[in-house]
């Protein structure tokens, strides 16, 4: 759950990352080297430290259970603990989500992709630019960033208020009667 809802992953791109693809700057920054799948492109995504911390115990697992740096970082595991040796498919990462949300308490109705929504959604909230909003989620346009953008608009958010065609106001008027 860390790395979808951290890092706007997409279904895809979590069931391709290797041990290697999980890296820290030389200034201790902990970040995933994701491969988009048109034309084998890379980005690079940063993790917060919450994501972080789930994401090293992940990786240290795997490096307890003998995996190495080119396997999958997600594994299914047998009912004895034994990790099966190659990673998830799409939908088995999929079956495994939905598990997961109901031991955290989320709503069943989540999907991977509405956790890569709440990344877009939260960085929206945060002023974030959707030139970096691109960067980090792997878009080409910035409609597709309005798209991914859940908020709603409430009655004090909405933009009516402002309209101004430069009409005379008469004050008295306290109710829209």
């Amino acid at each position: 759950l860390a790395a979808l809802f951290a890092g706007g992953l997409r279904r895809r791109e979590a069931v391709h990352l290797t041990l290697s693809d999980c890296m820290v700057t030389g200034s201790g920054v902990p970040y995933l080297r994701i491969c988009m799948g048109k034309g084998n492109k890379y980005r690079e995504v940063t993790l917060g430290d919450w994501a972080s911390e789930a994401l090293l115990a992940l990786l240290l697992q795997r490096k307890a259970d003998g995996a190495r740096d080119k396997e999958p970082l997600f594994v299914w595991y047998y009912a004895d603990g034994t990790p099966k040796a190659e990673g998830m498919d799409p939908k088995t990462f999929y079956r495994m989500f939905k598990s997961y949300l109901e031991l955290v308490g989320l709503p069943p109705d989540f999907s991977p992709h509405s956790a890569r929504a709440s990344a877009v959604t939260q960085m929206k909230r945060q002023n974030i630019e959707n030139r970096f909003i691109k960067q980090f989620t792997g878009h080409a346009s910035d409609s597709m960033i309005d798209t991914y953008d859940k908020r709603e608009n409430s009655i004090d958010t909405n933009p009516g208020h402002l309209l101004d065609y430069g009409f005379k106001q008469n004050k008295k008027r306290s109710t829209l009667s």
